[in-house]
């Protein structure tokens, strides 16, 4: 069912589709689907408590996040993010980007890219499952075929 806009939401969302057909695919993608952090080495010593630094795959944002040593509680979270990633607020103060807008936009740019294949998961060791049950109604399950001529 259609959603229906009024005229200021309309130019809102043209306002903010049209900001994001300005962020490189890389931003895009970790706009909308989030940073791909990945853990590395502390870059500088805290005061106290356990320095756990991520740096997503992608951007190269990096995330510093403070750790109690002795419980393991999160003490404080900061971000020092990829030059070009921030954008400043809109002038007329609405938002930035919307997930509609960055969906939007991911879809638009879907017709002109090649996306890698999934990858199929390692069976455990010892087994080889014949299905993968459907996630979906109305969609058949998903049948294995046996690596390396190997059949069960």
């Amino acid at each position: 069912m259609p959603v229906k806009l009024t005229e200021k939401e309309r130019k809102e969302l043209l306002a903010q589709q049209s900001r994001a057909r300005e962020l490189s695919d890389t931003y895009l993608d970790c706009r909308s689907l989030g940073h791909a952090w990945s853990q590395c080495a502390p870059d500088r010593k805290p005061q106290f408590g356990e320095l756990q630094v991520f740096q997503c795959t992608r951007c190269l944002s990096i995330r510093d996040d403070l750790v109690s040593s002795k419980y393991g509680e999160l003490l404080s979270r900061g971000y020092r993010m990829a030059p070009g990633y921030l954008i400043p607020k809109p002038e007329d103060g609405t938002r930035t980007f919307s997930a509609a807008a960055l969906r939007a936009e991911r879809r638009r740019r879907m017709s002109e890219r090649v996306f890698a294949p999934v990858i199929d998961w390692p069976a455990p060791l010892g087994e080889e499952p014949e299905t993968i049950p459907a996630r979906h109604r109305n969609r058949p399950p998903v049948t294995r075929h046996a690596k390396n001529g190997a059949n069960k």
